[in-house]
């Protein structure tokens, strides 16, 4: 099994007066940046799923450079019998009310992951774990519901992964940047 390290940086401006729908506050008043570094070990990625490759910021590149940026283009490449996690939804940099739902795919050992959403500080606002419809050679999808509680607006991170079997380490990370609503 190879792994490598990634780090991942993500800086969204916000601008809040555009944010708040509502207010008599014009676009440009108040503008926050927040900067959230994920450092993550990466075991797989999703298979290409062929065809077309596709150019929208959600796609998710494969080792052999290609992309996919759907659960069904994974699914078409399902000979592959790589482990990994695919969020489809929310994309990096959405912005995400309490209660949001995340959809995805898996192929993961008995078809489990994990989750947790962390606020810009690294603290974890909620947590939870989940079965994919399929699992252990086969891609799954998941939908699970994330209900948490901020202050203030601010980038937080959804870090959906697996843990190992072998020494509990988490493996098979896919980290999202996410603008969090009060």
């Amino acid at each position: 099994m190879r792994t490598r390290q990634i780090a991942v940086a993500a800086v969204v401006a916000l601008t809040l007066g555009a944010c708040a729908q509502g207010t008599d506050e014009e676009p440009g008043d108040a503008t926050v940046t927040e900067t959230v570094t994920v450092t993550e070990t990466v075991t797989a990625t999703p298979p290409d799923g062929g065809g077309e490759s596709p150019t929208d910021d959600e796609s998710t590149p494969s080792d052999d450079g290609a992309s996919a940026s759907t659960c069904e283009e994974v699914k078409a490449g399902e000979g592959d019998s790589l482990a990994f996690v695919f969020v489809e939804s929310p994309g990096p940099g959405q912005a995400v009310p309490s209660g949001f739902e995340v959809t995805g795919c898996a192929n993961a050992f008995e078809a489990t992951y994990e989750w947790e959403l962390l606020d810009r500080d690294g603290a974890e606002l909620a947590a939870g774990f989940g079965t994919a419809t399929c699992g252990t050679g086969c891609v799954g999808d998941f939908t699970f519901t994330v209900d948490y509680t901020v202050g203030e607006l601010q980038v937080g991170a959804l870090r959906v992964f697996t843990r190992s079997a072998e020494d509990g380490s988490v493996q098979d990370l896919n980290a999202i940047p996410l603008r969090l609503e009060p």
